[in-house]
């Protein structure tokens, strides 16, 4: 029990780390009235972890992924962007986490609680 609730209080780290990463993105880096909505598309993964944390494993390995990866976008776009076309990154960042990155990581969770006999 005990395991699980550290392992909740870390996803919610994750998910508030990406939403201030997000906040910065819209906020201090994009203009005012584009920056809603690539907010509001851009928070849609972390929303999908929140809502199945109850998986905790899997929403572990996620929140892990999500954040990461939209790191990784974020140093691409505005730290080492090499080209002019660099900022389509943030607009289907959010899509690869949810075809690709979501899913993958839950079922890499799963196999963690399966095999490793966890909890």
């Amino acid at each position: 029990m005990a395991t699980t609730t550290r392992i909740r209080q870390i996803i919610y780290v994750l998910i508030l780390c990406g939403l201030m990463l997000h906040l910065k993105t819209a906020f201090w880096k994009s203009a005012l009235p584009s920056s809603i909505g690539l907010l509001s598309w851009s928070v849609i993964p972390y929303f999908i972890i929140f809502v199945f944390r109850k998986a905790s494993y899997g929403a572990l390995c996620a929140a892990t992924m999500v954040f990461l990866w939209d790191l990784y976008v974020h140093l691409e776009v505005f730290v080492w962007s090499s080209s002019s076309t660099a900022s389509i990154g943030l607009i289907f960042a959010p899509i690869v986490n949810i075809v690709l990155v979501i899913p993958l990581s839950f079922l890499v969770g799963y196999f963690i609680k399966k095999f490793l006999f966890l909890d």
